[in-house]
């Protein structure tokens, strides 16, 4: 037996299992500075979805470095393989030419809004006919809805721009995120129920310039799908 064999079965089990435990992988990863209370730099480890992101990563084996940074440059410098991965994104036809995207690591239920002294009962692809609603800047996440409806529809860059539309009157409804809708009462709007059966789904991307891009997606899916299995991953209402 040589002098380094001898010498590991003098140790105790736990160093020589350190000895031979695989070095976890660095992996850059960026988000931006505030999503709402699920991604934000000034809480705790940066949300309990960056927990759950970090958690799922360091399951395949990595060390993650998650920065947050401006939500433009976290999209550009991803898209140029500075940082390995990005979250939390919606999905839409632009960022499809860039990215490959993950399964969703966050679902999130639509609510429709209207002022508080709007006619409107409810939401059906029938009653919205010809009305007016805002969304954001390149995001298709109604699509299908506004163009069938033949809605007039307003872009803006920050939804608060639809929020405060709506109450000045400029547009009829708005569909939103359940945590957009918890500011409904500052802008004299309400929740009505709507029949779209609309959720909104959130995911991680990664550049499609990367070589390995479908590889970490796959180890990603798996991690993200065992650790729910086993409730390790936040609950987290959006």
């Amino acid at each position: 037996m040589s002098v380094f064999l001898k010498s590991l079965t003098m140790l105790p089990l736990h160093w020589t299992s350190v000895i031979f435990a695989a070095e976890a992988i660095p992996i850059k990863i960026a988000t931006g500075d505030k999503y709402w209370h699920m991604v934000d730099a000034a809480l705790p480890e940066g949300g309990p979805l960056t927990q759950n992101i970090r958690a799922i990563l360091k399951g395949m084996g990595y060390a993650p470095v998650v920065e947050h940074i401006l939500w433009k440059r976290a999209y550009s410098d991803s898209a140029q393989n500075i940082y390995q991965a990005t979250f939390p994104w919606f999905k839409d036809a632009e960022r499809d030419k860039d990215f490959y995207f993950s399964d969703p690591i966050l679902k999130m239920s639509v609510l429709a809004l209207v002022r508080k002294d709007s006619k409107l009962k409810d939401l059906t692809l029938e009653n919205i006919r010809g009305l007016s609603s805002c969304d954001l800047l390149g995001s298709q996440a109604y699509e299908k809805i506004f163009v069938s409806s033949q809605l007039k529809m307003i872009y803006v860059k920050d939804f608060i721009q639809c929020m405060t539309m709506l109450k000045n009157k400029r547009i009829d409804f708005i569909l939103s995120t359940p945590e957009v809708a918890k500011e409904a009462d500052k802008f004299d709007s309400k929740v009505i129920p709507n029949n779209f059966d609309l959720t909104l789904s959130l995911y991680l991307m990664v550049s499609r310039t990367n070589p390995d891009a479908k590889k970490i997606l796959k180890q990603f899916n798996a991690s993200q799908s065992k650790l729910q299995s086993q409730k390790l991953l936040l609950e987290i209402n959006p």
